[in-house]
């Protein structure tokens, strides 16, 4: 399945039949009917508490309808489907949320691929649900910092933006940087790195816990050099119980080992010195592949003993035992979810869907 944001977002001046003078004004939870389609649900500022708003069953006779939500109130709106339908951004996510205040967004079911998608959105931030973004640019979408502070660490330049992007991208800004695109980046150097704790809802990075579970994790990444092995990731407890992902010279590598388990061993040449690439390994189950700018470059099927790691996640080097990435870094993403629809394949024949676009379907 495959969708353009250029298709999805036309200018509200544009949006013939909507009607944006008249609403429900609202408080509480919100389950709206079939019979509702059409209307607009206004969050007022009277609202006390984060609330949530499910949309209705739906079927082919209720393709091309249609929700408006409006959030003036100071908390976060949940807008989740009916059935086993899906909210669609930049990929299927199970429920979108409107954090900030002073926001309107619209839905539009589309029966033919089961998804309410968003359509048209203004003013702040709409994120979807199930998605773990570690480092954002020049931010850090935790608040559960446990180690190295970036802003010491970590050198924000501002001139380097990472590419390739198509010249149709429909840019959505970031809320600390209105209007840049590409994203900024971190630039490491000096054994600079950063951690993060595990454990909690927001940090969750024990990928290989459940052998049926889909994973994403991807990146943007600059090497300065491409000669002997820097580390991107590591959820690292010693030498003998860790995941990373690591340049290997001019490979991608994914590598995990476990006190009795199995070693996975997964990597694809993708690295020139100081040329910017997306990467991204998807495990769907025991499927394994690795995507360098949205198209897939390997497959592998695998039986793996199930581990889990109550160390931090270490960015740019190896646990704490040195092997610094030296380059640019920037939209690191660890998603316990599909977020770039992918569908990996014996032949290969995979691309991943809008990549280059909202990292990990955080609409600013």
């Amino acid at each position: 399945m495959s969708k353009t944001l250029s298709s999805l977002y036309p200018t509200k001046a544009g949006m013939i039949g909507f009607n944006w003078s008249t609403s429900n004004e609202v408080t509480t939870d919100q389950t709206p009917t079939t019979s509702n389609f059409g209307q607009r649900y206004l969050f007022t500022q009277s609202t006390t508490a984060d609330r949530t708003i499910t949309l209705p069953s739906v079927g082919e006779s209720e393709d091309g309808k249609f929700f408006v939500i409006e959030n003036k109130s100071g908390y976060i709106i949940t807008i989740t489907p009916g059935d086993t339908d899906s909210i669609w951004t930049s990929g299927p996510a199970d429920s979108m949320e409107i954090v900030d205040q002073n926001t309107t967004i619209v839905v539009r079911y589309d029966h033919a691929n089961t998804t309410w998608d968003l359509i048209f959105k203004e003013g702040g931030m709409v994120r979807l649900s199930g998605l773990k973004m570690v480092m954002a640019c020049d931010e850090i979408r935790t608040n559960t910092w446990n180690g190295t502070n970036p802003t010491t660490v970590m050198g924000d330049d501002l001139t380097e933006r990472h590419n390739p992007y198509p010249t149709n991208y429909m840019h959505i800004a970031n809320a600390e940087d209105p209007g840049i695109y590409p994203r900024r980046a971190y630039q490491f150097v000096n054994s600079a790195w950063m951690s993060i704790g595990d454990g909690s809802t927001d940090t969750d990075f024990d990928i290989l816990a459940d052998d049926t579970e889909t994973i994403t994790l991807s990146a943007w990444l600059k090497p300065s050099t491409v000669d002997g092995a820097d580390y991107v990731l590591s959820h690292y407890e010693d030498n003998s119980n860790f995941w990373a992902i690591y340049r290997n010279g001019i490979n991608i590598q994914f590598y995990s080992v476990a006190t009795s388990k199995d070693t996975i061993n997964q990597a694809v040449a993708a690295f020139s010195v100081s040329t910017w690439i997306h990467v991204a390994l998807v495990r769907k189950a025991g499927e394994f592949a690795w995507y360098v700018n949205g198209i897939q470059k390997t497959y592998a099927n695998l039986s793996f003993d199930e581990r889990d790691f109550t160390s931090n996640l270490f960015i740019g080097q190896k646990g704490n035992t040195g092997s610094y990435w030296d380059g640019y870094m920037s939209d690191i993403v660890v998603a316990h979810s599909n977020i770039y629809s992918a569908t990996p394949n014996a032949g290969k024949t995979d691309t991943l869907k809008n990549w280059y676009g909202e990292f990990a379907g955080i609409l600013v």
